[in-house]
Order: C-alpha cells, then sequence, then structure tokens
C-alpha cells in the first residue's frame, strides 16, 4: 500500500495500533508476530492484522503453541495471510471474512449543497424511534458492522421529507482517531446521500483535530468507493480465521 498520509498523523495511527496490539517498538522484529489475545480464548480464532508490511497475529490463547510453531518454522521472515494457513492446514481452517481500515487525515473535502427536500442534523434522544424504524429495513450484516446508537459521542441523521434516511455517528479513540460508522436506507445507496452524510461527519471530526478512520468489510463495495471518493487510504487489513468455523467467504474442503 502507498502511504500518502502525513508523516506526524501516520505517527498518530501506529501508536494507536501499537496500543491495539499490545506491542512495543523494542519487540523482536521479525514480519510475523503471534500475540495470545486473552478476550479470543475458547473461541478457535485467528485475526491476522497486515500493517506497514508485517502481519501481526492476535489468535485464541488454546492455538498459541500451534500457531507459534507454524510462524516461527515458515513466516519468521516473510509475512503470512489467511491463505497460508488455509493452505497449510487444509479441511481445518477457513476465512471468515476480511476487514478493510482506511483513513482520512486532511481536510480537503468540499461542501455541498441539499436539496430542500433534505435535512442534515445530529440526532438526539427524541430521534430514537426514527433510527429504529431505519434499521428495521438495512440487513443483519449492516447493524453488525455499523453498531450505532444514540449514545455516541456524535449522531448526524439525513431526513427526507421528515423520514430518517441516513445516519453516521463518530466515535473518538486513542491518539487523535476517531472512527466513524454510516447506515443508509437501502433505496437511497445510489443517490449520494451516504456519501453526503459522512462528508459532514468527517469535515466536524477534521475540525476537531482527529484523523478519521473508517471500518468496513472487503465485500462491502460501497463503503469501498465513498471511501475513497473522499480521500482516504487503505492502511491495515484485517482478516479473519477459524478452526473448524463455518465461512461466510469460502471453506476448504
Amino acid at each position: 500500500m502507498i502511504n500518502i498520509i502525513p508523516n506526524s498523523q501516520i505517527r498518530k495511527i501506529n501508536y494507536y495500533w501499537q496500543d491495539v496490539l499490545d506491542y512495543k517498538p523494542q519487540d523482536k522484529i521479525s514480519s510475523s508476530q503471534v500475540i495470545p489475545e486473552s478476550c479470543l480464548k475458547g473461541s478457535n480464532k485467528i485475526m491476522i492484522f497486515h500493517i506497514n508490511k508485517i502481519s501481526f497475529l492476535k489468535t485464541d490463547p488454546l492455538l498459541f503453541d500451534d500457531v507459534s510453531n507454524f510462524i516461527s518454522t515458515h513466516y519468521s521472515y516473510k509475512t503470512v495471510n489467511g491463505d497460508c494457513f488455509i493452505k497449510n492446514f487444509k479441511g481445518t481452517i477457513c476465512k471468515n471474512d476480511t476487514i478493510y481500515f482506511y483513513y482520512l487525515a486532511e481536510n480537503n473535502l468540499m461542501h455541498d449543497t441539499l436539496d430542500s427536500n433534505y435535512l442534515l442534523r445530529l440526532l438526539t434522544p427524541s430521534d430514537v424511534s426514527s433510527l429504529n424504524n431505519l434499521k428495521k429495513l438495512c440487513s443483519k450484516a449492516e447493524l453488525k458492522m455499523s453498531n450505532i446508537d444514540l449514545t455516541q459521542p456524535v449522531v448526524l441523521g439525513c431526513f427526507y421529507k421528515n423520514n430518517l434516511i441516513c445516519v453516521s455517528s463518530l466515535e473518538f479513540l486513542q491518539n487523535d482517531i476517531a472512527n466513524i460508522k454510516v447506515l443508509i436506507h437501502p433505496e437511497f445507496e445510489k443517490n449520494g446521500i451516504g456519501k453526503l452524510t459522512l462528508k459532514a461527519i468527517c469535515q466536524y471530526g477534521l475540525s476537531q483535530n482527529k484523523i478519521i478512520q473508517y471500518k468496513f468489510s472487503e465485500t462491502d463495495t460501497y463503503s469501498k468507493m465513498i471511501a475513497e471518493t473522499l480521500g482516504f487510504k487503505l492502511y491495515v487489513i484485517q482478516e479473519n480465521l477459524e478452526v473448524g468455523g463455518q465461512s461466510t467467504e469460502y471453506k476448504v474442503q
């Protein structure tokens, strides 16, 4: 991945991921590093994060020895990915999904003028019924990835003739990172409202000197199109594997 995010911002993004991965710069440098993750205990899961040409693996502690042996034998001097595991452990490991993390560090966004039928405003607790109605129209996959509710610090909604058709939220993380989420009425996906709503909340986050993180599934071509249109850059890829699980992408027979 070509890195064109300003160096000062890259440093903050790297510090954020050092915290996420519990990684310290003085740790042994190798191309693939394995980290036991207590919250994954008993899950049979392995998560691979691809950052700065290094693969960081978080794994179920019960799988740690097997994963570490595999990495030390084959991948200590080169990066590993999900396909490497699937190829080596035929029929026992599958890939559940792949998540992209895009970042926006500078505000080069132009303001847009909405048609008079549309209203863009911050949501309040009184909008909970409108948000619930929107959620009923969206798929389970969209709801799982967006997970938007009115307890989040900043929630922006777009209304069309008094009906909530798109909502985006901003969650403040460490090291000046702010994660955005979006949920859009399926009938309005192709008219640009999702992009306008995301652009507005990005402008707010950037005005607060935040680095905007946009996280979505590899299969979400709509979010990928919006991210790249707005100037986001791909920086981290997360592959989610499972021993004996049911893959949503493919499963080795």
